[in-house]
C-alpha cells in the first residue's frame, strides 16, 4: 500500500455532489483539487522530461510537458503567453540545483507525483467531475 489516503476527496466529492455544491458555487473544493490535479500531472511530466533529458535549454521540454497537460484545458492567449513565458525559464542545471535533486531522485518524486494523480483522477473519474469549468 502506497499510504495514500483519498477519503478526504472522496468525502469532498460526496458532499459537494449531494448537496449541490459543484453547480451552484464555481468556488467549491472540487473544482480547486480539480485545478490543483491539472497543475501535479503537469509538474509531474515536466519533471520526467527534466530527469531523462539533456538539453541545457528547457523551453521546448516545458512547453511539450505543458501542451500535453495543462495547455489542454487553456484557450489560444493563455496557450501562446505560456509558449512565450517559456522562454524566460532557467537553463536545466539551474532548475536541477533548485529543486535539489538529480535525475535519479527526480525519477522517484515524479513515481509518487503519477500515483498520487492517478488516485485523484481515478476519483475524478467515478464521480464524473473531470470537465468541471
Amino acid at each position: 500500500s502506497s499510504g495514500i489516503n483519498a477519503e478526504y476527496g472522496k468525502g469532498m466529492m460526496i458532499y459537494e455532489t449531494n448537496e449541490g455544491v459543484v453547480v451552484t458555487d464555481t468556488n467549491n473544493g472540487s473544482r480547486t483539487l480539480l485545478r490543483l490535479h491539472r497543475a501535479l500531472e503537469f509538474i509531474a511530466e515536466f519533471m520526467k522530461d527534466l530527469a531523462e533529458g539533456n538539453e541545457e535549454n528547457i523551453a521546448r521540454p516545458v512547453w511539450n510537458s505543458y501542451s500535453a497537460t495543462l495547455g489542454k484545458h487553456h484557450t489560444w492567449l493563455i496557450r501562446n503567453t505560456v509558449s512565450m513565458a517559456t522562454y524566460t525559464l532557467p537553463h536545466r542545471q539551474r532548475i536541477l540545483e533548485q529543486v535539489g535533486r538529480e535525475g535519479n531522485g527526480l525519477v522517484s518524486l515524479v513515481i509518487v507525483m503519477r500515483e498520487v494523480y492517478t488516485i485523484t483522477q481515478n476519483l475524478y473519474t467515478e464521480y464524473d467531475m473531470l470537465n468541471l469549468k
